[in-house]
């Protein structure tokens, strides 16, 4: 998942759709601690833990993806090849992000990380992350850039979302096949809750609006 093919587009097209939400982020990481520490889960090529760090606010990062790896790297960033649903969240970690629906990739990676994140978090902590409902819609799109084209097509069947992905280069054509789970929030909150988090759902990362039928969950570690 995540070829270099689609990394290169995803991080070239997409990897600022949450940059308006990031001053944002970065407050509520912030929040109740002095030295904040960061761990973003499914980080692709970084720019949202580079952003934190340039707010002085020092972190790592997992991704699947070798090519996302090699991106956030080069950018002198901590991060190595992880997996979500069984992360290795560093010691002293504060918060733990996962924008983008990291946690509905099939396999389902959401209650893994729920119980890792609980485990490694201090009374406080935060947990940020968004994720699919089941009233996302199924969509048709196209984005074409300087020596690219991106076309994606997603379609609904029993709780899960199938997206294809193409990517056409000089180079040749690229074509991926992305599943994911469908969330009924109050699953989400309840199986928080159950882990010892206090949960508020979200339309939006602050000033930064989430795609239509997904929703975003805020949740702080109680003591």
């Amino acid at each position: 998942m995540y070829g270099t093919a689609l990394a290169l587009v995803h991080a070239a097209a997409f990897a600022d759709t949450f940059r308006p939400a990031f001053d944002w982020l970065a407050a509520q990481v912030r929040d109740g601690f002095t030295s904040p520490r960061l761990f973003d889960l499914g980080c692709g090529d970084g720019t949202w833990l580079a952003h934190a760090r340039d707010q002085g606010i020092p972190g790592a990062g997992i991704d699947q993806s070798e090519a996302f790896v090699r991106l956030a790297t080069a950018r002198r960033l901590a991060v190595t090849v992880g997996d979500a649903a069984q992360p290795l969240i560093p010691p002293g970690s504060t918060s733990v992000t996962a924008l983008g629906e990291v946690l509905a990739y099939a396999p389902p990676s959401l209650a893994g990380a729920v119980q890792a994140t609980a485990r490694a978090l201090p009374p406080g902590g935060h947990f940020l992350f968004d994720l699919p409902g089941p009233d996302t819609p199924e969509s048709t799109g196209r984005r074409t850039g300087e020596d690219w084209t991106l076309t994606a097509r997603s379609r609904k069947h029993e709780g899960e979302i199938t997206r294809e992905i193409t990517v056409d280069t000089p180079a040749g054509s690229h074509t991926e096949t992305h599943r994911q789970q469908l969330f009924a929030p109050g699953e989400v909150t309840r199986l928080l809750d159950a882990a010892g988090f206090k949960a508020d759902l979200r339309d939006s990362y602050g000033p930064c609006p989430l795609l239509p039928g997904r929703f975003a969950i805020l949740a702080r570690k109680l003591a």
